[in-house]
């Protein structure tokens, strides 16, 4: 036999195939370091635009309601059903639900003045937002409501000192009838209410997830209310 054919017909050494492996998991591994964040950067990015959309929606429409209120009939709450207590914290406290006395009654544009109370709304209902798990089991799903004066009895002409119990009356008939979802992602909800300047503070967190890609978007606010 020629050293050609013996050339030919020889096998691979155990060096060789050592060699051709290394040089293939170092090749793997720079390919999967490159393309990788390329694949799951339209991902990150989607679930960072929801996260800013929801946090954004989700806040805007609370500081609406706000800005109509009375800065005494703004309450923090906590808990679902008959469990549920409110409160006017001074600090930043986690809430599932906010309860808003308010003067506009649900579908409604304007508000008329209290007929007794001189440079005070009609007080018409409450308005609720509350958190509930959106059907993923992801995250939560903000939800409003409006409760009337007629199903929660008069509500007076004028901001309520003492409205706790009648903000806890009001969450539960809205949770019980169900809301209208403003947001989608929204991971965290706080408040707290500061009655010497008439301000509300609110805090929201967003979180999206898209494939392997997790976003969390926070925002804060200071709105001041009408009255």
């Amino acid at each position: 036999m020629s050293a050609s054919s013996r050339a030919r017909s020889r096998g691979f050494t155990l060096a060789e195939m050592l060699t051709v492996m290394v040089i293939l998991a170092i090749f793997t591994t720079f390919v999967v370091v490159i393309v990788a964040p390329v694949i799951h950067a339209p991902q990150k990015e989607q679930a960072k635009i929801n996260t800013l959309q929801a946090a954004a929606q989700g806040l805007y429409q609370i500081q609406r309601d706000v800005r109509m209120a009375g800065v005494t009939g703004v309450y923090a709450c906590t808990g679902t059903g008959a469990s549920v207590t409110c409160s006017q914290p001074a600090s930043a406290t986690s809430s599932s639900s906010l309860a808003i006395i308010s003067p506009i009654s649900s579908g409604q544009l304007n508000w008329s003045l209290s007929s007794s109370t001189l440079g005070l709304p009609a007080w018409q209902g409450v308005v609720v937002y509350w958190l509930t798990p959106n059907g993923a089991g992801t995250s939560n799903d903000l939800q409003r409501g409006f409760v009337s004066s007629t199903t929660l009895g008069s509500l007076g002409s004028g901001p309520l000192g003492s409205f706790a119990s009648t903000a806890a009356s009001a969450v539960q008939d809205a949770q019980s009838a169900g809301g209208t979802t403003v947001a989608h992602d929204v991971n965290k909800l706080s408040a707290f209410v500061n009655t010497a300047t008439h301000m509300v503070g609110l805090s929201m967190t967003a979180q999206s997830t898209q494939g392997s890609a997790v976003n969390s978007t926070s925002y804060a606010s200071n709105t001041y209310t009408r009255n």
